[in-house]
């Protein structure tokens, strides 16, 4: 059942150098982008000096920068691995569950209900 867990397992892994490097780029040009896009943003729209009216909202600039640091965001929360926890945890379980009946035979019934009522006990 270890071994049909590694089986299914490791070949996403396969992809974790390309995905770690598909990562690290992303995180570099979309953050480096978006701190660009962000200063100039923040030197247009806040300050003392400017002025902000009604027409403001109508603009391009405010729906431009939430598409673009909504992309960055994406980029920051790609995973290195194609699955996780839950995904292990469930192929476990069902490598584990046609073995129960088995184990579940092998061992006395007086034994396992004993075990039971010590733990609601």
């Amino acid at each position: 059942m270890l071994v049909l867990t590694a089986i299914l397992l490791f070949p996403p892994l396969f992809f974790s150098r390309s995905l770690l490097r598909v990562w690290q780029e992303g995180v570099y040009y979309y953050g480096d982008l978006a701190r660009r896009l962000g200063m100039e943003f923040e030197a247009k729209w806040i300050g003392p000096e400017q002025k902000v009216d009604a027409d403001a909202l109508g603009l391009q600039d405010f729906s431009s920068t939430t598409d673009l640091y909504g992309v960055v965001a994406n980029v920051y929360s790609m995973r290195l691995v194609l699955f996780d926890l839950r995904i292990v945890v469930g192929l476990i379980v069902a490598a584990v569950l046609p073995f129960v009946p088995i184990w579940l035979s092998a061992i006395p019934a007086k034994t396992v209900l004993d075990h039971l009522v010590g733990l609601l006990l």
